[in-house]
């Protein structure tokens, strides 16, 4: 999770569609992204400046290969 500010935060991580990528605004949770990415996949850390600027990084896996996955948010 990053915290910006009380009313901007970033929170990533993976449902059972894939990445997942979530955005706070102060009052309420709302998701960005669920990123399908054929594979099984899933975010592992989120480092943010703004509501408009912040970066995921995490794993994308398919039998016999894992690759980094990195994402821009906002």
């Amino acid at each position: 999770m990053a915290v910006v500010s009380s009313h901007n935060a970033w929170a990533v991580g993976y449902d059972r569609h894939g990445a997942l990528i979530e955005h706070w605004d102060g009052r309420a949770w709302s998701v960005e992204a669920s990123l399908s990415t054929g594979s099984e996949s899933g975010l592992l850390g989120v480092a943010a400046t703004s509501s408009r600027n912040a970066c995921a990084v995490g794993y994308t896996h398919t039998p016999g290969r894992t690759a980094t996955l990195a994402v821009h948010c906002g």
